[in-house]
């Protein structure tokens, strides 16, 4: 990830990040640790999830950034750290997908949305 600012939270730790844009959504990657692997934390409007470098994914069961935080057109850092104590919140319920899952997922969305 080419990582051009970074979070820093109230312990110190800091959590480089990069950010997208376009006229109705907002992206952002931020480097963390979950378990003690590394990955990456998508950020979306519609969902958070942490991409690991195998391909497997860790799905969150909080609510969308969207509905966290309505109206909004980009999120501060404020909001991106509270996304991430969110998301170290042991009480959070999560769901491992393997990259295997994940694949198949994507070939049933696309039958299911041809382009």
């Amino acid at each position: 990830m080419n990582d051009s600012r970074k979070l820093t939270d109230s312990e110190g730790r800091e959590f480089p990040y990069s950010e997208s844009f376009n006229d109705s959504a907002y992206y952002y990657k931020i480097s963390v640790e979950r378990s003690g692997r590394k990955g990456e934390l998508q950020v979306m409007n519609e969902g958070v999830h942490i991409e690991f470098p195998e391909g497997d994914w860790l799905d969150f069961a909080i609510p969308a950034p969207e509905k966290l935080f309505p109206g909004q057109v980009a999120l501060d850092e404020e909001k991106l750290l509270e996304i991430i104590r969110l998301i170290y919140d042991s009480a959070i319920d999560n769901r491992h997908w393997s990259k295997e899952e994940i694949a198949e997922a994507y070939e049933e969305f696309s039958r299911q949305h041809p382009s």
